[in-house]
C-alpha cells in the first residue's frame, strides 16, 4: 500500500454526523481496524463488505472491500454538557505482507452551555431604563439560538407589539395577492402555490422564507421561471411595504450585526414584555439550539418579579445580559 490519504472532517459540532475516509493505491490491505474515542458510533460504512465486519473490544475490523482503494464512513456524536470534548479516530492498517501502518486524527467536538450567572430578586424599570437584569453566561464557541417560552406560572404579558403584527399582516396580504396571480400563470404548480398560501407568517419573515426553500427545492430546480416568479413576489412584498422595512427588516439586520461577535441570537428578537406598575412574576424557560437546530444545552427556568413606575412595554431581550466566557 502507498499514498494513503486519511480524512476526518474538521470543526465538529456535538450532535452532528462526521464523515471520514481512507484512500490508498496498490493492493488491498489484509485488514483495517478502526477505533474511535469521543465519538458515539460508526453509523455508516461505505465500500466495506458487510459480512466481514467484526465489532468487538471497541474496534471495528474490515477485511474485504467492494472496489479497491477506498473505505469511508460516518461517525455520530453525542451532545454533552461539556463545551469541548476531545475525540480521535485511530486506524490500524495491516498489509498482505504483514506491514502495519498506524494513523490517528484528533479533533475537538464543540458545543455551548448556557448558565444562569446572576438572577436579581427584582427587575425595576423607569424613565432612565432598567435597574438590574438577568445575567446569562455562555461557555463554548458555537453559535447558539435562544428561544424563550412562557411557563405556566408566568404572569407577565409577553408578545409581539401591535405595530410589528400589523407589518407582518401587510406583508402576508401582499404575498397572498402575489401568489394568487401566479395560479393562472403556473397552473402546473397549483399544489405548491397553495402550500405557500397556507404557510403561516405569524412568526418571522426569515422563518417563512426558510420554510419555502426547504419544501420546494425540487420544484424550483426543475422550473427556473417559477422560481424567479416566486422570488419576484417575495421581493415585491418586502420592498413595497415601508412598515416591513422600517419595523422588521432594518431592526432585524441591526440585531444580527450587533450580536454577531458573541454568536448568540434570540429566536424571536421582536418579543416585548408589558411590565405593570404593581409588578408581577415573569416565569420563562430559555432553551438553546445549535446551527443544526438541535437542543445543545439544558434549558434554564427563570422566575423573577418585574415592576415599573408606570406600565411599560419594553423589548424582552433587554431583560437579559448575555455574555460568552472566553
Amino acid at each position: 500500500m502507498k499514498d494513503i490519504e486519511f480524512f476526518l472532517a474538521d470543526d465538529i459540532i456535538q450532535g452532528e454526523d462526521v464523515p471520514f475516509y481512507l484512500l490508498w493505491k496498490g493492493d488491498a490491505p489484509k485488514s483495517i481496524e478502526i477505533v474511535s474515542e469521543g465519538f458515539k458510533d460508526i453509523i455508516e460504512m461505505h465500500n466495506a463488505v458487510e459480512s466481514e465486519i467484526d465489532v468487538g473490544d471497541g474496534k471495528t475490523v474490515f477485511r474485504e472491500f467492494h472496489v479497491p482503494g477506498y473505505l469511508g464512513g460516518v461517525l455520530s456524536t453525542d451532545i454533552t454538557d461539556q463545551p469541548f470534548v476531545h475525540a480521535s479516530l485511530n486506524v490500524k492498517i495491516i498489509s498482505e505482507d504483514g506491514e502495519t501502518i498506524l494513523l490517528t486524527e484528533k479533533r475537538e467536538l464543540y458545543t455551548t452551555r448556557i448558565d444562569l450567572a446572576k438572577l436579581p430578586k427584582e427587575i425595576f424599570y423607569n424613565e432612565s431604563g432598567l435597574h438590574r437584569n438577568i445575567s446569562i453566561n455562555l461557555m463554548g464557541i458555537t453559535t447558539v439560538v435562544l428561544s424563550i417560552e412562557e411557563l405556566e406560572d408566568n404572569k407577565a404579558l409577553i408578545d409581539i407589539p401591535d405595530d410589528i403584527k400589523e407589518a407582518i399582516e401587510k406583508f402576508s396580504n401582499a404575498l397572498i395577492h402575489g401568489f394568487e396571480k401566479l395560479k393562472a400563470q403556473f397552473p402546473n404548480h397549483l399544489e405548491v402555490i397553495d402550500y405557500l398560501l397556507n404557510t403561516s407568517t405569524e412568526t418571522t419573515i426569515t422563518e417563512y422564507v426558510e420554510r419555502i426553500e426547504e419544501n420546494f427545492k425540487e420544484s424550483f430546480s426543475r422550473d427556473k421561471a417559477f422560481l424567479e416568479a416566486v422570488v419576484t413576489v417575495l421581493f415585491t412584498a418586502l420592498s413595497g411595504q415601508a412598515s416591513v422595512r422600517d419595523r422588521i427588516l432594518r431592526p432585524l439586520m441591526e440585531y444580527f450585526e450587533s450580536n454577531a461577535a458573541e454568536g448568540v441570537f434570540l429566536e424571536n428578537p421582536f418579543l416585548h414584555i408589558r411590565i405593570p406598575r404593581e409588578g408581577c412574576i415573569m416565569a420563562v424557560k430559555i432553551s438553546g439550539s445549535n446551527i443544526l437546530g438541535q437542543d445543545c444545552t439544558k434549558p434554564l427556568e427563570i422566575r423573577v418579579k418585574v415592576r415599573a413606575t408606570d406600565e411599560s412595554l419594553i423589548p424582552l431581550k433587554d431583560i437579559f445580559s448575555i455574555r460568552r466566557s472566553k
